[in-house]
C-alpha cells in the first residue's frame, strides 16, 4: 500500500508517523514503519522525525533504545537544535541511574559539555529550564546515589508528564 502512495510519503509523513506511533506507546510500530519508509522507500529523515522516532522509544520507557537514535541521527551528521539536548540527556541520565557505570556517567557528562553550547547558543526559556534541572540531578545523583529516587530525574517534560515511566 505505501509504494502505491510513494509519491506522498516524504519526510514530513515519516515525522507525522513517528509522532503518531510516540502518542499511541506503540515503538515496535515506530520501528517498523522507519524500517518501511527509511530503509525501503528511502526517505530521507530529518531532525523532527528522529526526534519523533526517539521520543517513542522515551515515551515506552526505552531510554537506552531513544539514545541509540539520537547517536544514529548524530552519526548521520545532523545537528540537535535546543529541544534535543534534554531529551538526549534525560535519557541518559535514566541509563546512567539504573546502572551507575562509569561508562555512562562518562557518555552523559559528555552529552552535557556539548548540550551547554547549544543550549547556551540556542536555548529558549522553556528548554534552558529544563536543561538546569537535568544538570542539578547529575550533580546530585554524582553526590548521592543511593538517595536519589527514579522520579527525582525526571525533568524532561515528556518524561516527566506523558512517559509511561511516570506511574513506575
Amino acid at each position: 500500500l505505501l509504494c502505491a502512495f510513494r509519491r506522498y510519503v516524504d519526510v514530513v509523513f515519516l515525522g507525522a508517523v513517528m509522532n503518531i506511533a510516540a502518542e499511541h506507546y506503540d515503538h515496535k510500530r515506530a520501528d517498523a514503519l522507519w524500517e518501511k519508509l527509511v530503509h525501503k522507500l528511502g526517505v530521507k529523515p530529518n531532525v523532527i522525525a528522529f526526534t519523533a522516532w526517539s521520543k517513542a522509544h522515551l515515551l515506552c520507557g526505552r531510554p537506552s533504545f531513544s539514545v541509540r537514535i539520537l547517536d544514529e541521527m548524530l552519526s548521520d551528521g545532523l545537528p540537535f537544535n535546543d529541544h534535543l539536548p534534554p531529551q538526549y540527556v534525560q535519557a541518559l541520565l535514566i541509563s546512567y541511574h539504573s546502572s551507575l557505570s562509569t561508562a555512562d556517567l562518562c557518555r552523559l557528562n559528555d552529552a552535557v559539555k556539548s548540550g551547554d553550547v547549544i543550549m547556551k547558543r540556542d536555548g529558549s526559556r522553556w528548554p534552558r529550564q529544563e536543561w538546569q534541572q537535568l544538570k542539578r540531578a547529575i550533580k546530585a545523583l554524582e553526590e548521592d546515589p543511593s538517595s536519589v529516587k527514579l522520579h527525582d530525574i525526571f525533568h524532561e517534560w515528556i518524561v516527566k508528564t506523558q512517559s509511561v515511566m511516570k506511574t513506575w
